[in-house]
């Protein structure tokens, strides 16, 4: 595993198994929302976003979690490996509850300098239709634009059994 790309819902658990595996071998951590999100959640200029992801693919070694689908032509063909979480809508959505309770009004470690924590409809809304509206795209796109080692995760289950056979 030399250049390693995350996706799936938030709440599935990306961030976490990324850190651990950027430890284990030794590999660069790139979170993609610390890139995208600007100070106060502001988006930006998405022309420079894509160049951004341009540049940061070019190392020979990452591990890049985030979704960002907008991005994907510059990310799957360079990735060797590609874990997808697909894990349970309910089990996202409680996990992104527990996150924002657990941070309370402060910005999370992965995220952009400046972005707090907070309530957000549309995010949540977000969660609940990733496995309906936006998990396919991955898959669809995966097909066209990734040639190497594709990993699902369809449970808790399938990720405790990943880390073990990677002895994480």
């Amino acid at each position: 595993m030399k250049r390693i790309l995350i996706t799936g819902s938030s709440g599935a658990g990306k961030t976490t198994l990324a850190r651990r595996l950027a430890q284990k071998y030794d590999l660069p951590l790139i979170n993609l929302d610390q890139h995208f999100w600007q100070p106060n959640w502001e988006k930006p200029d998405m022309e420079a976003w894509h160049s951004e992801v341009s540049e940061l693919v070019k190392g020979d070694k990452w591990v890049i979690e985030g979704n960002y689908a907008s991005t994907f032509d510059v990310r799957f063909p360079r990735a060797t490996t590609l874990i997808h979480f697909d894990l349970p809508r309910v089990l996202c959505l409680y996990r992104c509850i527990k996150q924002r309770i657990k941070t309370g009004r402060k910005a999370r470690s992965d995220m952009a300098e400046g972005c707090i924590e907070r309530f957000e409809w549309n995010f949540y809304k977000y969660v609940w239709s990733y496995p309906a509206k936006h998990s396919p795209k991955v898959f669809e796109d995966a097909k066209k634009l990734f040639s190497g080692e594709l990993v699902v995760l369809k449970s808790s289950e399938d990720v405790f059994k990943l880390e073990e056979s990677l002895k994480l």
